[in-house]
């Protein structure tokens, strides 16, 4: 399998089989779908920044043992609020399995401060975040923020401040503006030849050495 592409659940509760156990369910997807794709093969899932943000790296680094980070994008903690009736901060993550080719992944092992942020008792607080939106604040699509409530007051959410979301076109802008990052996918052959979507919609038409991959071409492929 060339591509693992989902929507995975996430939740609090852990996994009981006897692979990966005692992993929570949304950690437990992703290496299950690295494990699943070819080696150069591609997983580009959703789920929520506690993958990426949670203070101990172990999901983090096992993960890293398996697959390259190729990039990810972090949506506004009320993007998914009208279809799934929740305010949560998302994230896209997407993984290339190790193959024993070089490729040059970006590093999120670790958590570090992103930004300051004033809480309700006129404090200042860091902001911790994963490292790669330190490296790469233009794929968050909002401001670092300790405005969340989804679990305790004062948390970690992605604030609107630099998106009108409305009904989407905001984010849609945004992952297709020039000042995007590109992303780089490194593969012995192509993986989007004969995919419509990918020759329609950006400048790379397969996934190879060379091309760059805008997100608004990844975006049309995981749709």
């Amino acid at each position: 399998m060339d591509l693992a592409s989902s929507n995975v659940p996430f939740g609090e509760y852990t996994i009981a089989g006897t692979d990966y156990q005692g992993l929570k369910i949304h950690d437990y997807f992703f290496l299950r779908g690295i494990d699943k794709v070819k080696p150069g093969g591609l997983v580009a899932f959703i789920t929520s920044n506690g993958t990426m943000d949670k203070v101990d790296p172990k999901v983090r680094q096992m993960i890293a043992e398996k697959a390259d980070l190729v990039g990810a994008v972090r949506f506004p903690n009320n993007a998914f609020k009208e279809n799934a009736g929740t305010e949560v901060t998302t994230d896209l993550i997407i993984l290339r399995k190790k193959d024993g080719t070089p490729f040059e992944g970006q590093k999120w092992t670790d958590i570090v401060q992103v930004a300051e942020d004033t809480l309700d008792n006129g404090q200042t607080a860091p902001v911790m975040a994963n490292e790669y939106f330190r490296d790469h604040p233009e794929n968050a699509l909002g401001q670092h923020t300790l405005k969340g409530t989804m679990y305790k007051e004062d948390s970690y959410a992605l604030g609107l401040s630099m998106l009108e979301l409305g009904t989407g076109t905001g984010l849609a802008t945004a992952l297709g503006s020039p000042a995007r990052a590109e992303v780089y996918v490194r593969r012995t052959s192509p993986l989007g030849s004969g995919i419509p979507s990918c020759q329609e919609s950006g400048p790379a038409t397969n996934f190879d050495n060379q091309s760059p991959i805008r997100w608004d071409t990844l975006w049309h492929l995981f749709d």
